[in-house]
């Protein structure tokens, strides 16, 4: 069963039932060339994240969409090998994409000096255009559905969370892969943002060369976005 939730907020008498769907069921890319410099007040040097090619893509994919092209889902089918891979096709589905919320404790300690409120601010700023244009964002983790109030209120106050958005957290011991899986059957996912190449897709974790598995790494920049992102959930 995998568990999406709205994060919009329940009067009194709602309780949490009200807002579960269930279903029963490269080349690397270094991560510092996408920080870039800004800075504050002082004239003093704050690093960011860069998620400019993240917006680029989401916006022409979403402009696809509108002009009735067809469009691809950032989600791969099951079956795939390592020179070509197939995404799943996007019906009449609404738009969405899905922020992994899952921090790699390794980028945590190898990005100290990235400025934690900076990168807040820009990512909020970027997730508030993408739902101007329709686009449903989707926080997903492996935390247990039983952390959503938590993880609703760690969200909120740094400005990143809209009560249109949903979670997609787990069940029991269910894999982030069928989580994934889940929310593309709801939604045309076309960008998923993570810190770990395996937010993408769990054959990351079982390949032992995966930059030669060359099907998977052309997703990148095309689809799947690999950035540090802002201390929220550690692994």
């Amino acid at each position: 069963m995998v568990f999406l939730q709205s994060t919009e907020s329940k009067p009194a008498n709602k309780s949490d039932k009200d807002h579960i769907i269930d279903s029963d069921k490269v080349t690397t890319f270094p991560l510092n060339e996408h920080i870039e410099k800004i800075f504050n007040n002082n004239n003093r040097p704050i690093r960011t994240i860069d998620y400019s090619n993240f917006l680029d893509y989401t916006h022409i994919k979403a402009h696809e969409h509108q002009t009735k092209q067809a469009v691809k889902s950032a989600v791969l089918q099951s079956s795939y090998t390592d020179k070509k891979v197939d995404r799943q096709q996007c019906s009449n589905q609404s738009l969405a994409v899905i922020i992994d919320l899952d921090s790699d404790s390794t980028l945590d300690r190898d990005n100290k000096a990235l400025s934690q409120q900076a990168n807040i601010d820009a990512l909020a700023a970027l997730l508030t255009t993408i739902r101007k244009n329709g686009i449903t964002v989707i926080w997903l983790s492996k935390q247990a559905s039983s952390q959503s109030s938590t993880i609703i209120e760690k969200l909120r106050p740094m400005g990143l969370l809209d009560e249109k958005d949903f979670l997609s957290l787990r069940q029991k011991k269910e894999r982030k892969q069928i989580q994934r899986q889940y929310v593309a059957s709801q939604y045309c996912v076309i960008s998923i943002l993570g810190d770990s190449r395996s937010d993408f897709d769990e054959a990351f974790e079982y390949l032992r060369e995966p930059d030669q598995f060359i099907g998977l790494n052309i997703m990148f920049e095309k689809g799947w976005f690999l950035r540090p992102i802002p201390h929220i959930i550690s692994e």
